[in-house]
């Protein structure tokens, strides 16, 4: 439950990983370790926003707390592909969404909308696009949000999301 210190953690270890590399270094290919560890800091990032606490009383914001997410999430998204990719499209929009909480105009909805055409089973863009729903449509939107919540159910990959107050139950 310590993601900070996870996160830094995971910018060593990918600094360490195969220094020597040159060439790694000038054809832009990561060595196999290196790619582990990306990998794995990109389900950090993704996991960390499905618990994102802010605690306000210390300064903290969404988008404080996001800001070094998202160049990991956006390199996860450009390097993969198929639920991969939708998973990472799904949480970058979840981030946007929090980031809206902050003020900031985004718009999810995109992102969510580009993981379904990837993977159209994602449980987390149809969960995190039927919370969007619901919370610009309100209740205008419950039959819309209900499919997307039995799509993600369906997909049997995720049945526990926020840190236990699942979006799926």
């Amino acid at each position: 439950g310590d993601y900070r210190a996870a996160w830094v953690t995971f910018e060593k270890a990918i600094e360490v990983a195969e220094p020597t590399g040159q060439l790694a270094k000038l054809t832009g290919q990561l060595g196999d370790q290196r790619r582990q560890l990306r990998e794995t800091q990109e389900d950090l990032a993704m996991t960390w926003l499905e618990n994102l606490r802010v605690r306000g009383s210390e300064g903290e914001t969404f988008s404080t707390l996001i800001s070094p997410l998202d160049p990991v999430l956006n390199r996860g998204i450009a390097s993969s592909s198929g639920s991969r990719k939708a998973d990472l499209l799904a949480h970058a929009g979840w981030a946007s969404f929090l980031k809206s909480r902050d003020g900031q105009r985004v718009d999810p909805d995109p992102q969510y909308a580009e993981a379904l055409a990837i993977d159209a089973g994602n449980p987390y863009a149809n969960a995190y696009r039927a919370h969007w729903l619901l919370w610009t449509r309100k209740a205008a939107a419950m039959p819309d949000a209900r499919s997307l919540y039995t799509a993600a159910l369906s997909s049997g990959r995720v049945t526990d999301m926020c840190g236990g107050s699942s979006l799926l139950r």
